[in-house]
């Protein structure tokens, strides 16, 4: 088996109490790690496929919130910055009017 494997997985579908179809599709990478036999997996959705009784099929995507996940911890990690600088300024103020 591949080190890393990337695929696309539809989940069974539900029916609902109106007779519509969902089904809900993921794409999972896996990492296996040679010689531990563990294997770590990541999965995200991709998109919901929804089959009313009379026929008609909608696929609806997934937001991307890869992106917003991203824009979060970049936020994260400047405020922590900001932080870390104010209060390493505010010692130095603080050591300099000591002595």
């Amino acid at each position: 088996m591949p080190v890393f494997y990337l695929e696309t997985q539809a989940d069974e579908p539900i029916t609902t109490r109106s007779g519509a179809r969902i089904t809900i599709f993921r794409r999972k990478l896996s990492l296996n790690l040679p010689g531990l036999h563990r294997q770590a997996a990541w999965a995200r959705p991709l998109a919901v496929l929804v089959q009313t009784p009379d026929g008609i099929e909608t696929l609806v995507p997934a937001a991307d919130t890869l992106q917003q996940l991203w824009t979060f911890a970049a936020l994260t990690a400047l405020l922590g910055l900001a932080a870390l600088a104010w209060l390493t300024l505010r010692r130095r103020a603080h050591l300099h009017r000591r002595g």
